[in-house]
């Protein structure tokens, strides 16, 4: 018996159907410090012809929010540690160049999103394919996730 599921989005439905090679590359990192830093990682999918960017922000050691960018979309995800259920809590929210964001970016967002900017115009070794700029401006919760 064969069940098919719906898959949306370029690396779901590619790397079910037409699965060739991928790779990842970091491309950036804005500091030396073992803690508190973020680092950027792009990932080529060969099979559809997009890159991928994955942002990871650390502080004090443990991963604070990651944020994935590809050309559709930039979804942010915070971490947080629950003390009363001691797991963590997760706030998805989703990037928009509309002016209906109800969180503004704060000063390591735009420092974030001015970097993919510049890694967009430069195109730094390990992007193999362009990067869609979009002009974000603050963040609305996640549709995909609030159901």
């Amino acid at each position: 018996m064969l069940i098919l599921t719906v898959l949306t989005g370029c690396t779901t439905i590619g790397m079910l159907l037409f699965y060739r090679d991928s790779r990842t590359a970091t491309i950036y990192r804005n500091s030396d410090s073992k803690k508190d830093y973020y680092i950027i990682k792009a990932t080529t999918l060969s099979h559809c012809g997009c890159t991928e960017l994955y942002i990871d922000n650390f502080k004090k050691g443990k991963i604070e929010f990651n944020i994935f960018h590809n050309e559709n979309l930039a979804r942010k995800t915070i971490f947080t540690n629950n003390k009363e259920t001691n797991k963590t809590d997760t706030i998805r929210l989703l990037a928009t160049p509309y002016n209906n964001y109800t969180i503004p970016f704060n000063s390591l967002d735009t420092e974030i999103f001015n970097r993919i900017d510049t890694i967009a115009i430069q195109k730094p070794k390990g992007i193999v394919y362009q990067i869609k700029r979009t002009a974000y401006k603050g963040y609305i919760k996640d549709p995909y996730y609030s159901r």
